[in-house]
């Protein structure tokens, strides 16, 4: 496999990062993950801004443009003759200077990568379980995409655990907010609901997109805090990511929820998005 690392495409032997790293030492950094299909990537440009605001308010410096990044990526792609991939982006403050506390915008280190993904024929189903873990409203880096992931991998390892595919976070005043990978939506009638950004929830880019094909498709679409009894009472549950696009929740704690119009709903936001990613890039 070929990576881009800062400025080169390098054999994946021959790429070294120093253990002074500070994304290694701290997990002080940020990263994004990508899809191609038929060898575009979908909402680059989205995911982009989402990294470059990420950077900026936790003065990260990135030292590429949006354009320079744009073009490593498909460097990647094309190194490696993917056409269908998921493409990861990390940026690392850089090197430790022997201080954990940082000043200003340092340039930072990144590393871009990409492997093959079978293209999905089926809408995926899930089940999902309370996570244990619980944030307070004031978790700003849940906002983020952050190195520092270790809070989601403990939930999904714990759902794993139970024999679930994804554990459920929600606030320390019981709202429901997201799943460990990916963002949370619920039908009820005609209404497609999400946890609102005013929650420390991750402001998805297929969050943002499944919003708008929602609104297309005739929903009312709607942000609002809910908690999870409000799951058992859905059409359907359904979370969303780059990677996974649209997956449905076929049950909540060991309890089938939704029914058949709801299913059917979701699967048609599923083809919708797949159509628009294939067609746009």
């Amino acid at each position: 496999m070929f990576i881009f690392l800062d400025g080169r495409i390098l054999d994946e032997k021959d790429a070294v990062i120093s253990v002074l790293d500070r994304g290694f030492l701290f997990g002080d950094g940020l990263f994004e993950t990508m899809r191609a299909y038929n060898g575009r990537v979908f909402l680059l440009s989205e995911h982009l801004e989402r990294l470059e605001a990420s950077a900026k308010e936790l003065e990260l410096g990135i030292g590429y443009s949006k354009e320079e990044l744009s073009e490593a990526i498909y460097e990647v792609l094309r190194a490696n003759n993917l056409k269908e991939a998921r493409i990861r982006l990390s940026l690392s403050r850089g090197r430790f200077s022997g201080r954990v506390e940082y000043d200003g915008c340092e340039k930072g280190m990144v590393v871009v990568s990409a492997v093959v993904v079978e293209e999905k024929k089926e809408l995926m189903e899930l089940s999902l379980v309370r996570s244990g873990l619980r944030l307070s409203r004031d978790y700003v880096l849940a906002r983020h995409k952050t190195l520092s992931y270790l809070p989601y991998l403990y939930a999904l390892r714990q759902a794993r655990r139970g024999g679930a595919d994804e554990g459920l976070l929600l606030s320390e005043d019981g709202k429901v907010l997201e799943g460990s990978r990916a963002n949370l939506f619920m039908l009820k009638e005609d209404r497609l609901i999400t946890p609102g950004l005013g929650l420390p929830i991750l402001p998805g880019i297929t969050r943002r997109k499944v919003m708008e094909l929602g609104k297309e498709l005739g929903l009312l679409v709607e942000e609002a805090e809910f908690g999870e009894e409000e799951i058992f009472e859905s059409e359907a549950v359904f979370l969303t990511n780059s990677i996974m696009e649209v997956g449905l929740v076929r049950s909540y704690e060991g309890r089938v929820i939704g029914g058949r119009r709801g299913k059917e709903l979701v699967r048609n936001l599923w083809r919708l998005y797949q159509e628009q990613a294939r067609s746009n890039g």
